[in-house]
């Protein structure tokens, strides 16, 4: 695959530069790796979700009281999963005269097999959050659908360490991108976009989403080293560290266990050619420096990744899949203009899908309603909000609300990505606010406000410390694909003008 404008070195110092688009980005590093969450024109709140944990010990994890090493360290955390912060250098260029370090974290859901049983299939990959929402569902895929307890498994079956990481900047994974001195100004920033509109929605939008990202530039790319290292390039080089210390740490498990009582029983009286003799134990586990490779599943952004590490190193790509591409030389040149093409045409389906159900499914069809009538329907309500938003009084759980034109734009963006599953909800919320009521739209708005509670160790902490940050938010994508792609500091308003207009023009 063409990845163009790829350093022939890893990143440098880039100038400070205005980013204003950002596309979705998910990977899976099986190696799952979903999303550096992401999203456009917009802020996107976190996810609050942690598996019941199987001990106290367990249940009280926290990412910052675990050190980083430069093995793989595991420990039990959140359940089924096992943790680790895997120290590597902050730049790859001088990794052994640069002191700033990065703390990776790293996630394993564990294969239903120990490393010494033929059917271990090594490691596979996603982010943090991804493993821990989805790591049973991938499992489930890419393992073999024998039981563990099938005699037939024994030769055939393969099952799957399924390995996760934060990369550089995000989430649990330090230093981070600090933006903001504390979370609740993240909030307040967020809140504002909010209540401005995406571009295009008012005559001073644009104006406004071009003031904040050159505010928003200058502020990220002060006194932050790591916006200088956090490109896909960086990432890749932390991909192929995981993969090397993850055979170390196989390696080491396979010794453990074979000096166990356990082991020397299993193995003795092993011929050389049983493939449950010690000699085919630890052929089968040997950490093979400088040569362990990657199985990689990548969606959206991930593609990115997924095709920039097969092209950097194609020795190394044992299995890439990607999913949902990326147009890459549309991304690395920073021009974002290749994402919206067939967008329509998933609308489309909505006001077909939405036809075919019938009333008793869909609540926008009111019994004989064609895909037309409800397009009509949409358009006319998106027409009437950019004039006039819905009035909503306030509730026994939320305050007063208005229902504008970009909430029910952000509401088909979020809903585009994930069909399947969010057609009928928006179904449900478009049709609350073409009657006039707005009430159940007024309850989703804030669902998706739930604010960065403060550590109490930020009580007492300077501001931009790190038990002040808010979880990821978009800025983190931004820097990414910022330092990605071809410079363009030297934009004009202009410029970003047509940008969006050309935008407008691809998609309603």
């Amino acid at each position: 695959m063409d990845i163009p404008k790829i350093k022939a070195k890893l990143p440098q110092s880039q100038p400070k530069r205005d980013c204003y688009s950002i596309v979705l980005g998910l990977a899976l590093l099986l190696f799952i790796f979903k999303d550096v969450n992401s999203t456009l024109f917009t802020r996107i709140k976190s996810l609050n979700f942690f598996p019941a944990a199987s001990s106290a010990a367990e249940e009280d994890f926290q990412w910052s009281n675990i050190n980083a090493t430069k093995y793989m360290n595991y420990t039990p955390c959140f359940g089924r999963y096992e943790c680790a912060l895997l120290d590597v250098p902050m730049d790859w260029n001088a990794p052994d005269s640069t002191p700033s370090r990065v703390s990776l974290a790293v996630m394993r859901l564990p294969a239903k097999v120990p490393v010494t049983d033929p059917r271990y299939g090594g490691p596979s990959g996603s982010g943090i959050r991804l493993l821990m929402l989805s790591g049973n569902e991938t499992a489930t895929v890419v393992d073999s659908e024998l039981s563990v307890s099938d005699t037939m498994s024994r030769s055939e079956a393969k099952y799957f360490d399924i390995v996760s990481f934060d990369p550089r900047g995000v989430n649990n994974t330090y230093p981070h991108l600090k933006c903001f001195p504390g979370s609740f100004p993240s909030d307040v920033w967020g809140y504002q976009i909010e209540a401005e509109g995406i571009p295009g929605s008012s005559s001073v939008a644009i104006s406004n989403a071009w003031a904040r990202s050159k505010a928003l530039a200058a502020g990220c790319s002060q006194d932050n080293e790591i916006i200088e290292h956090m490109n896909t390039v960086a990432v890749v080089a932390d991909m192929v560290q995981i993969i090397e210390k993850h055979g170390e740490w196989r390696q080491k498990q396979a010794n453990l266990w074979l000096s166990s009582k356990a082991g020397k029983i299993i193995t003795s009286g092993k011929g050389i050619g049983d493939i449950y003799s010690r000699e085919a134990i630890i052929e089968r586990t040997k950490w093979r420096q400088g040569q362990e490779k990657l199985q990689y599943w990548g969606f959206s952004y991930g593609t990115v990744l997924g095709s920039t590490f097969a092209s950097l190193h194609p020795d190394r790509s044992e299995r890439v899949a990607i999913d949902g591409v990326v147009n890459t030389t549309d991304y690395y040149q920073a021009a974002w203009l290749t994402n919206l093409q067939d967008t329509d045409k998933i609308i489309d389906k909505f006001y077909e899908y939405c036809h075919l159900a019938g009333p008793g499914k869909c609540s926008l069809n009111t019994g004989n309603s064609t895909p037309a009538d409800i397009e009509i329907l949409i358009e006319d309500l998106l027409t009437r909000l950019q004039e006039d938003p819905i009035s909503v009084q306030a509730s026994m759980t939320r305050g007063p609300e208005i229902i504008t034109y970009s909430d029910i734009m952000e509401l088909i963006r979020v809903t585009l990505y994930k069909p399947f599953v969010k057609f009928a909800p928006m179904a449900d919320l478009l049709a609350d606010v073409v009657q006039d009521n707005g009430s159940a739209f007024a309850d989703y708005k804030q669902q998706g406000r739930t604010p960065n509670c403060p550590l109490d160790q930020c009580k007492s902490s300077a501001p931009y410390a790190d038990s002040c940050q808010p979880m990821t938010g978009s800025e983190t994508m931004s820097g990414i694909m910022c330092s990605d792609g071809d410079d363009v500091s030297h934009h004009t308003k202009e410029q970003f003008q047509e940008n969006v207009a050309a935008l407008y023009n691809q998609s309603k």
